[in-house]
């Protein structure tokens, strides 16, 4: 059904590329959000007793109880799910930084730890920066950098600066494996609860056009993630590297970098 196929086709997308074509999917669980979700919750002892994540168990309730608000033409009722998957997301990105942050701290030198926490640092960045830029300043200079020894302040500060998002997103602590919501955080960056949040003032921003001649309507602007084409454009039709490497390498703001 036409009505729900991008609904299908996210699901597909969160769950991994492993399930192959077989009734049942794959043993694996694919590779994306819904195994790194898995792998959090074994290398914690939190899975439930039928050896799931509690994230993922509330994350396949709102995606399934979504598709049957769309099917039943629900579409107020699917669009809450879809804003609590949003919320299930956000949550698996910080418990795996923070995650990363903590081998990191144990052993600096793991390359293939400082890879992958590099990875997930510098997906949530551009996320945080829009919640709190001291929040995402703290995670990219501990984590966010290559060619440097990361975690220079130590987990406490990594942490704090994820709980100061995980505030802000209205995150369930008890979702999280990893120890972000605890008060003890505070005591490294001058006894403040969190870190300043930005007052965004989106709501005042008029909506985007549409994606996909209009098989998607944007409620919010999100004008930067589109204008990222032109940049894509600029790269591949640079002359040579160092010229794309430059318009890659900016700090304005919505830039690739």
């Amino acid at each position: 059904d036409q009505d729900t196929y991008w609904w299908d086709d996210a699901v597909a997308s969160l769950i991994g590329w492993a399930e192959g074509t077989d009734a049942g999917g794959s043993t694996s669980n694919g590779y994306l959000f819904y195994n790194i979700a898995q792998y959090l919750c074994r290398v914690s002892g939190t899975c439930n007793i039928a050896g799931d994540s509690e994230v993922n168990r509330q994350m396949m309730v709102a995606l399934t109880e979504g598709k049957n608000d769309l099917l039943a033409l629900k579409c107020d009722s699917a669009e809450t799910y879809m804003k609590d998957v949003e919320v299930l997301l956000d949550t698996i990105l910080v418990d795996l930084v923070a995650y990363y942050a903590e081998q990191l701290d144990d052993d600096p030198s793991d390359e293939n730890n400082v890879a992958h926490g590099y990875i997930v640092a510098t997906s949530l960045i551009p996320i945080m920066e829009k919640v709190s830029q001291d929040a995402a300043n703290s995670i990219q200079l501990n984590m966010g950098k290559l060619g440097v020894t990361p975690m220079v302040d130590g987990k406490n500060v990594v942490l704090f600066a994820l709980k100061t998002y995980v505030s802000a997103q209205n995150i369930n602590c008890d979702l999280l494996t990893r120890d972000i919501c605890s008060a003890s955080l505070q005591s490294d960056v001058g006894g403040d609860e969190i870190f300043p949040i930005i007052d965004s003032g989106n709501d005042s921003q008029e909506s985007s056009a549409g994606l996909l001649s209009d098989q998607y309507i944007p409620t919010s602007n999100i004008d930067h993630i589109l204008n990222l084409t032109d940049q894509l454009e600029a790269i591949e039709s640079a002359s040579d590297y160092s010229t794309a490497f430059d318009i890659y390498n900016n700090d304005d703001p919505g830039s690739l970098k």
